[in-house]
């Protein structure tokens, strides 16, 4: 019988420090389950004489996994192993490893050489210039390097992998070591190591909080994305009560990360060839956390809210970018952004105001849900692609292609629910037509380039030309549009 100190031990073993990847469940339930199949068959297929098809094997497993992994963890737990220890780099460093549901972790760190840690990592010798790199994941810690730069790496980040750094110096340094009874869950020194990042961390970081306290916490993440690649196509925000994660897009990728947040708020901004962002700004304040963008081509984008307070904090500039392909550094937490972080030198301090678009006058309520903006000119309008998420009403969103090669958004704009475009460039006009959810939230229930097409079952139609303003107000459930002095259904 487990008893109540082994089955606190395995839970403190088991326990996520976050949310792991999908992928990273779908491998587990894939790795417990071929484990299954292959001892069970093996045993009645030698013992027995029994022998099933690989199908029902996987209906009977599938009853057995969580028993499985908790037997396997109690198989591979060690009491005498769960503890809060330290090495120093003052002496030889040995470490151990361990093959826990299929990844291997560290298992043991030592400054003495033991069937628990019989690899040589590290030589008694001074380290003027060498860092010891830690890659972690939701479990511990499954790798250990040593470097002379940080930048000499070239790696790129991988969901679900964290890297601490911990600087060894020119003296003696203390690392503390904490495990628990299976692998190594942490490796610290001071505050160095206090923070995980998605690559190993730039030797130069300036941090920009959005809230101005200087005793927040440090993040215990950092996420980031690659800026100007020249791969990149778009990029996204997604918004979910505030930031939550940023993306860059790239031709063929795979679209599953939208499933992460299916109900939450996607913002995107196409970006045309050869366009760059050449600045980002930034809005503090404790709600209304705002980032923004500016481009060499003049695109605009305001990655937040729309909000009307007259009494707004100001957008601040924190990064230049040029061509060259950098990343920007983002907090990851599930609550929101807290946190951009940049690996360059800081802009020069300039007196420069941030000008960008606002809505005509409206009646949306902005206090009852985040409503977001976006405006575009309509000339040399040549194709629209609606957007159809499923299981949500009419068209969330439109991207507007030009016949020029240019690309707009307004709306939310999914590129996993994109529908076959509708050709306007030779038609006269073009049609909005809108109806009302629950019989209260306005939406658009059809695009069209005749009256006809669209008008059944609608409440209201707007005829759009191929010049003037549209404007896109738009909430998860609702949205006004606003065009050369029409305005769709008022939302509630």
């Amino acid at each position: 019988m487990v008893g109540l100190s082994c089955s606190r031990g395995l839970l403190q073993a088991t326990k996520y420090y976050y949310t792991p990847t999908k992928y990273e469940e779908s491998r587990r339930r894939q790795w417990i389950r071929d484990c299954l199949i292959q001892q069970l068959s093996t045993y009645y297929h030698a013992y027995e004489g029994l022998n099933l098809v690989p199908e029902l094997w996987r209906l009977i497993v599938d009853e057995l996994q969580q028993c499985y992994s908790v037997a396997n963890a109690r198989s591979l737990w060690a009491p005498s192993r769960i503890l809060c220890s330290s090495i120093t780099t003052a002496e030889s460093i040995w470490c151990g490893f361990v093959e826990f549901e299929g990844i291997v972790y560290v298992s043991s760190l030592s400054n003495a050489y033991s069937e628990q840690a019989p690899r040589l990592i590290s030589l008694h010798i001074d380290y003027p210039s060498e860092y010891l790199l830690v890659v972690e994941n939701h479990l511990g810690i499954t790798k250990l390097l040593l470097a002379s730069s940080r930048e000499s790496l070239a790696v790129d980040n991988t969901p679900g992998l964290w890297w601490r750094t911990i600087r060894f110096g020119s003296g003696e340094l203390t690392i503390d070591v904490e495990s628990d009874g299976i692998k190594l869950r942490r490796l610290t020194s001071g505050q160095q190591g206090s923070t995980a990042w998605d690559i190993p961390e730039p030797s130069q970081v300036r941090f920009h909080s959005f809230i101005n306290d200087s005793h927040r916490p440090v993040p215990a993440r950092m996420a980031s994305f690659k800026c100007n690649n020249p791969a990149t196509n778009g990029y996204s925000l997604l918004w979910a009560s505030g930031l939550v994660l940023f993306h860059a897009h790239t031709a063929g990728e795979d679209m599953s990360f939208y499933q992460s947040a299916p109900y939450a708020c996607w913002l995107y901004m196409p970006t045309d060839h050869d366009e760059i962002i050449i600045e980002v700004w930034q809005r503090k304040a404790w709600a209304t956390r705002d980032r923004a963008v500016a481009t060499n081509k003049g695109r605009i984008f305001v990655g937040g809210a729309y909000l009307k307070q007259r009494s707004l904090q100001p957008f601040v500039l924190v990064e230049r970018l040029s061509r060259e392909t950098s990343r920007i550094f983002f907090e990851d937490s599930t609550d929101s952004i807290g946190t951009l972080a940049f690996a360059s030198d800081a802009p020069r301090a300039e007196n420069l105001t941030f000008i960008y678009p606002q809505p005509s006058r409206n009646r949306v309520y902005v206090t009852t849900e985040d409503f977001f903006f976006s405006s575009h000119r309509l000339e040399g309008l040549a194709e629209i692609i609606p957007l159809i998420i499923k299981d949500r009403a009419g068209v969330s969103g439109m991207l507007l292609l030009f016949s020029d090669g240019h690309r707009e958004s307004v709306g939310q704009v999914r590129l996993d629910s994109l529908d076959p475009s509708v050709a306007v460039g030779d038609a006269h006009s073009w049609f909005l037509a809108f109806g009302r959810m629950d019989g209260k939230y306005p939406y658009v229930t059809a695009l069209g380039t005749t009256r006809s097409e669209v008008e059944r079952d609608s409440d209201l139609v707007l005829q759009l030309f191929h010049d003037g303003t549209l404007e896109w107000i738009w909430s998860h459930r609702q949205c006004l549009v606003i065009y050369e002095g029409q305005k769709s259904l008022e939302t509630v």
